[in-house]
């Protein structure tokens, strides 16, 4: 069977007959594609808020409900574990009916999950409230897929080859946004009185449902044509073809490794940031700030190397080097901690981490979408994310049983992290998979230059 030159040296090559020469056909970019990015970056931010609402006022909510803050703190590993089901009919929601239907059904089931927990004020015992809760929180982790998965599928339908990175990175930036929102919302609402929490759920309830309406700014596709020659190129596979080709394909799952470790230690240390430095000796307010410092310089690096990629496509080599700047941030974090007064390492740490961390979102999912094209990108970004989920679980599960027993630290977890970061940067030096999606629209070139020749 014959393959395309580019693929050769690869075991998991794609055939010919899913990857056809592009032929010379008129490429338009559509001006719509903004408010569809927009529509995918809301449905994201708002899931993630919803996730994050308790975790800066959890003894405050645990007060209300009349329960441990063990069962609040819970929420956000059933929000988690939520993920897991909801992989495939989302997965398949998106591959077989659109982003207009996976927008849609997200923002139904994220605002019903909301107003649960709202109505949860209303349960007549504590246990009844409690299950509102909890049902909410899941029904909020049930719709996280369908919302997050949409970006790379839109990326690919609605941007042109030198502006998929940067807008794929720009509708994740919902993630850590969505969770700063709802980390900053619920202490100003609140304000440690535990009456006021039936208002911080009913005003998240109503931002829900405002922003799931952006859902209907959505189409599945440009009206004006494909944006790329891999968008015109593409024949659409069925679903279990797409799942088959993917299991095959080698070079993915290093890339799965490579997320999965890096989205799962940088969550771990943003969430649990007090609990790695507190007992070192530092203040909540310097703890605070580690987060602020890891997620903003993230957010900056994500798009100057977003832009700067849509243009070089040195997507392969930038996330090596960013992962061994991860690596590096993680040691510098753990001596910073180990050493009590040294802020500016601490500093330095959690800086290095953020640029490092938050910008391999965007480009593994490019690179997943380009190693395993002309698999649907929703399939690959899915389980990217599924994976990043289970490890993550894993981790938080694991972190009372890394409890140094005599102080109290969590110096061992620290260990770990770098350990994982490692791992990544050893699995990241093995990713050489071609960019299919880019040679193709290389070959689409050449070919239009050829013609305008002739």
């Amino acid at each position: 069977m014959a393959y395309l030159a580019s693929d050769t040296h690869q075991a998991e090559c794609v055939p010919v007959a899913h990857q056809p020469a592009p032929q010379i056909t008129q490429i338009v970019v559509s001006k719509w594609r903004f408010p569809v990015a927009f529509a995918v970056f809301l449905a994201i931010l708002s899931n993630n808020a919803q996730y994050s609402i308790y975790g800066s006022v959890t003894a405050t909510a645990a007060q209300h409900f009349e329960a441990s803050t063990t069962t609040i703190t819970s929420l956000a590993l059933w929000n988690s574990a939520a993920f897991i089901p909801s992989f495939y009919p989302s997965t398949w929601l998106l591959d077989t009916h659109g982003i207009k239907a996976g927008l849609i059904a997200s923002g139904v089931i994220n605002t019903l999950g909301a107003l649960i927990r709202w109505l949860s004020f209303y349960g007549s015992t504590t246990s009844s409230r409690i299950a509102m809760l909890y049902t909410g929180s899941i029904l909020c982790g049930l719709a996280s897929p369908t919302a997050t998965d949409t970006s790379t599928k839109t990326a690919a339908l609605w941007f042109p080859e030198n502006e998929r990175l940067l807008a794929n990175s720009v509708m994740q930036l919902g993630t850590p946004l969505g969770i700063a929102l709802g980390s900053f919302i619920a202490p100003a609402i609140v304000n440690q009185d535990p009456a006021l929490i039936p208002a911080l759920n009913r005003l998240m309830f109503i931002l829900a449902a405002i922003f799931g309406l952006s859902s209907f700014l959505a189409s599945n596709n440009p009206s004006t044509g494909p944006p790329s020659a891999s968008a015109a190129a593409r024949q659409d596979l069925p679903f279990w073809e797409d799942m088959l080709l993917i299991v095959k394909n080698g070079p993915f799952w290093i890339l799965v490794w490579v997320f999965a470790v890096i989205i799962a230690t940088f969550g771990t240390m943003v969430t649990f940031v007090s609990n790695y430095a507190q007992p070192f000796g530092y203040t909540e307010t310097d703890c605070g700030n580690q987060a602020i410092v890891m997620v903003g310089s993230g957010i900056l690096m994500s798009l100057v190397v977003g832009y700067i990629l849509d243009r070089t496509k040195a997507h392969r080599s930038t996330i090596k080097i960013l992962v061994m700047l991860f690596l590096a941030g993680t040691g510098v974090f753990y001596l910073g901690c180990v050493n009590p007064g040294q802020l500016w390492v601490l500093y330095a740490g959690s800086v290095l981490a953020g640029i490092g961390g938050i910008p391999v979102v965007g480009i593994a999912m490019e690179l997943g979408a380009e190693c395993s094209y002309p698999v649907a990108e929703a399939i690959s970004s899915g389980i990217l994310m599924l994976s990043s989920q289970v490890l993550t679980m894993a981790m938080i599960a694991a972190t009372n049983s890394l409890i140094d027993p005599v102080n109290g630290t969590l110096w061992r977890r620290l260990i770990l992290i770098v350990a994982f970061a490692g791992s990544a940067l050893v699995a990241a030096m093995f990713y050489s998979a071609p960019n299919r999606r880019m040679d193709l629209e290389k070959q689409y070139e050449e070919r239009l230059k050829l013609a305008n020749v002739q």
